[in-house]
């Protein structure tokens, strides 16, 4: 961990050679054989294809001695603005936020996806079978989930079916309204539309109903404008080294306690944003204040780093890296995979692969975890495809679950 801050602290090292920048290769400094992490999603390719456009490295030219010295005087220029301006690390970390942050929903209202998940549980070791078992990783394996989910005029809707091995088990719609009521159709258990929850004085609370959406938009633009603000005055570092017996391009940012802190501060001196987050979180200012400072003074020695891999001539993603004092994670991309690993330094307690495709007007997801000590495994898979036009369930006739018989109750 200790080579990892001194890199950070290290300025880059640059020979002249005609007028041209060159970057020096250093030796390796990274352990090798860390392999990946989390998280990522479809918002990870997007940076990558940013970055690709913006950065093209400068080809040579050769036709007589006056055209060769300019050309390399030309080339010296181009590559100059490519290593320290184009290529500076903070542009690349800014664009990549930019683009990620773009992408966050801050409108919850009117949308809609069908879908269709599946999980698949297995384990390698006698404990982690034993534990399957317990909770009947058998039954879990047949089961599929598909149907329709969204959300249409502050009402939260899901409608589908649940399968086990391929037969249908029964249809459902659950709509939950704008005033706290919860409404069920099941028709293989009753022919009408139930209402629950109608008593005004239930505790349950609609999440959609709870969150006022200006709040929710103010607090997502000004938690984005935090970031970016650390991000615009972060501490950054450029080299060229090794990975997997291949030059690549290493940019990292220093994750300190004063990169957090930037973050925080922020937040604490947008009064809005106090007085809105209060308002959600039926919290005083004062109470969030108080959180926010407090955050930043758990963060006090925080040392951690950021890195991004790319390819030396047209910037391809190859890893992500994030290490800190205890763990580390790495996301490695192949293709259209993107394998994860989590360690504590010394072994890897998960790994696991995210892999996204695109069929038809479907988005399909493949998620794979793997617990490493008890050798539990699990596959997820996900494919869905948005939906505008989302059907809320027709509540006209629902009955009062009070109001059913004894004997019909007994029937469901």
């Amino acid at each position: 961990m200790n080579n990892q801050n001194n890199e950070i602290n290290n300025q880059e090292n640059i020979n002249t050679i005609n007028g041209t920048p060159t970057p020096v290769v250093p030796q390796p400094v990274m352990n090798q054989q860390q392999t990946t992490l989390a998280t990522l999603t479809k918002t990870e390719t997007n940076t990558t294809n940013e970055v690709e456009k913006d950065f093209v490295e400068p080809g040579k030219s050769y036709a007589g001695v006056i055209v060769t010295l300019l050309l390399i005087i030309l080339i010296g220029g181009l590559g100059a603005y490519y290593y320290f301006v184009l290529d500076d690390p903070k542009t690349i970390f800014t664009k990549a936020s930019n683009e990620v942050l773009s992408k966050v929903n801050v409108n919850a209202s009117d949308i809609g996806a069908d879908y269709t998940l599946g999980v698949k549980l297995t384990a390698e070791s006698d404990d982690g079978k034993e534990l399957l078992d317990i909770i009947h990783a058998d039954i879990i394996n047949n089961v599929r989930l598909e149907g329709t989910t969204g959300t249409k005029n502050d009402s939260t809707m899901f409608s589908g079916s649940i399968n086990y091995s391929d037969k249908k088990l029964v249809d459902y719609d659950l709509l939950v309204d704008n005033k706290n009521n919860i409404y069920a159709k099941i028709d293989e258990l009753y022919d009408k539309t139930i209402k629950l929850n109608s008593d005004s004085d239930s505790e349950y609370v609609n999440p959609i109903d709870d969150i006022n959406k200006e709040d929710y938009i103010y607090i997502a633009n000004a938690s984005k404008k935090a970031l970016n603000y650390a991000i615009e005055n972060g501490i950054y570092n450029k080299e060229i080294t090794k990975l997997n017996n291949k030059y690549v391009k290493r940019l990292v940012l220093l994750v300190d306690d004063n990169f957090i802190t930037n973050i925080y501060n922020t937040l604490l001196n947008d009064k809005e944003f106090i007085e809105r987050c209060a308002e959600m979180l039926s919290m005083t200012t004062e109470e969030v204040s108080d959180e926010l400072n407090e955050a930043i003074e758990n963060t006090k020695g925080m040392n951690d780093t950021l890195s991004i891999y790319l390819s030396l001539l047209t910037n391809d993603l190859i890893e992500i890296e994030y290490i800190s004092d205890e763990y580390g994670m790495t996301v490695t991309k192949d293709n259209d995979t993107y394998n994860y690993v989590l360690s504590d330094m010394n072994k890897s307690l998960v790994e696991g692969y995210v892999k996204i495709n695109k069929v038809g007007n479907k988005d399909v997801i493949g998620f794979n975890i793997k617990f490493v000590e008890s050798t539990i495994m699990a596959d997820v898979n996900l494919s869905y495809a948005k939906n505008d036009n989302i059907k809320l369930l027709d509540t006209t006739d629902a009955i009062n679950y009070e109001d059913i018989t004894d004997k019909e109750r007994q029937d469901i």
